[in-house]
């Protein structure tokens, strides 16, 4: 898999156990670059194309974009958008299906003498599906993290078990982080298949053997 923009000579390639890191020395190009993924990421078209083979493939469908390592939001509402759809597809399943039917039953039965008793009219809503049943419940994601590092290796996770996405583009991480706990978060995320482009401004002095550099320089000279 490959990712190739136009102006660069260089593709983006995406291999196991590889981080592709991108110096951006110009704040202009740095910004525009920014703003071209994260419009494609949204669904609008743009210069970059992600490609596996001959198939051209979505950024929006496959791409993270991860500005800052305090804006990771755990429990964002899209996990729990997916993780609903996703509880509904096994509860209708053909191994349980019988079950759900049964125990949603007995659920709206009861609530339904529970009504009876109450001394002002109520009506209990017919078309009450699974995932309505299921958030009830307050079904909710098990945390584990302990640092800023942790939450960004955790958020990286779920957004790639949950969502079914890659390739994550991190934004001047190695601003936020000291080389240690870089390289604890390439070490953590690379054996899970994950693909991590990082772009930056200005280069850092140290580099990890799996990091491949392309280096864009203020005069848009590829080094």
């Amino acid at each position: 898999m490959k990712m190739i923009y136009p102006d660069w000579d260089q593709p983006i390639i995406f291999e196991e156990n590889r981080v592709n890191s991108i110096y951006l020395e110009s704040p202009v190009v740095f910004r525009e670059i920014l703003m071209q993924l994260l419009k494609q990421v949204g669904g609008e078209d743009g210069p970059f194309v992600l490609s596996d083979g001959e198939k051209i493939i979505s950024l929006s469908k496959s791409m993270e974009v991860i500005l800052s390592p305090f804006v990771v939001n755990l429990d964002d509402k899209k996990f729990y958008a997916q993780i609903y759809k996703d509880l509904q597809n096994l509860a209708f399943g053909e191994e349980i299906f019988a079950n759900t039917q049964k125990t949603m039953n007995e659920a709206r039965q009861y609530l339904v003498e529970i009504l009876d008793l109450m001394p002002y009219d109520l009506h209990l809503d017919e078309t009450m599906d699974f995932a309505t049943f299921a958030k009830s419940f307050g079904v909710k994601i098990l945390h584990d993290e302990a640092t800023l590092a942790d939450r960004l290796i955790e958020y990286i996770t779920l957004v790639k078990n949950i969502l079914n996405k890659d390739i994550f583009v991190l934004v001047n991480v190695k601003t936020y982080f000291s080389q240690s706990e870089i390289q604890e978060i390439y070490e953590s995320l690379l054996p899970k298949k994950i693909h991590i482009i990082d772009i930056e401004q200005p280069k850092k002095t140290y580099q990890f053997p799996y990091e491949y550099d392309i280096i864009i320089d203020t005069d848009l000279c590829e080094l």
